[in-house]
């Protein structure tokens, strides 16, 4: 009797749980299974290797993230939020320049569910907030300056 109730209180908080999840339902975890070629011996590849990233879903049932995570890849998975079952995608667009890269789901339903993120303007960031590394990025925490007094036309849009 005991337990039927208790299972059913932790079902009903799960399920709640679910309905109150804000942005990080369209959030999706990526693992990347990947094989870079070897430069020296360009017939030869290196071993295939995991790492994982993270992505959000994005409008078109895509997925965007960044090109790192899924450079050189040979195998992507995605997983939803709180779901453990796995999901083949592929690169549709990359950009390293710019670090950014799409993926496309081959399940359509992947997306079922999940509300797409709009990509927009933050509105949260002030010039005076923004801070440059002066040297290289190891001196980072000991000098900084601010973005505006290194260049105020970079915060014009801001």
């Amino acid at each position: 009797m005991y337990q039927k109730t208790f299972f059913s209180i932790l079902l009903a908080f799960a399920c709640v749980n679910l309905a109150w999840a804000g942005p990080e339902r369209s959030v999706v975890q990526i693992t990347n299974y990947t094989q870079q070629p070897d430069w020296v011996e360009p017939w030869r590849f290196s071993p295939v290797s995991g790492g994982l990233g993270s992505g959000f879903v994005i409008e078109g049932q895509r997925i965007m993230t960044n090109a790192h995570v899924v450079s050189w890849s040979q195998q992507l998975i995605v997983y939803r939020y709180q779901d453990p079952q796995p999901y083949r995608a592929t690169v549709e667009y990359i950009g390293h320049d710019c670090d950014l890269a799409v993926l496309r789901v081959l399940d359509a339903g992947f997306f079922e569910g999940i509300p797409p993120l709009e990509i927009g303007a933050t509105g949260a960031v002030h010039r005076d907030d923004l801070w440059l590394p002066r040297r290289r990025p190891r001196n980072f925490l000991h000098q900084r300056r601010r973005l505006a007094d290194r260049d105020p036309a970079l915060c014009a849009n801001q």
